[in-house]
């Protein structure tokens, strides 16, 4: 992915307490990342930072958020993502 082109800024915050193995649908997981940060960056505006963090929310819980300062997904197409 090609964020310093687009002028954006990619940073990782990644939760001290994580688990060293988390099971789950690594291809997609991997599919819906690139997806998430591509869109990030393309709809971000230059000099800007696009986040990805994961935090441990439970004994048995992940979070991934990949944050940005883009226009957002409507709410009305939220629905249609997974």
């Amino acid at each position: 992915l090609k964020a310093s082109p687009a002028g954006v800024t990619l940073e990782t915050e990644f939760d001290s307490t994580l688990p060293k193995d988390i099971y789950n649908d690594e291809n997609r997981i991997r599919q819906v990342l690139i997806n998430l940060v591509t869109n990030g960056i393309k709809y971000s505006p230059r000099d800007s930072t696009v986040t990805i963090k994961l935090e441990r929310l439970d004994q048995d819980t992940v979070e991934l958020k990949v944050i940005d300062h883009g226009l957002g997904i409507k709410l009305e197409d939220q629905s249609l993502l997974f």
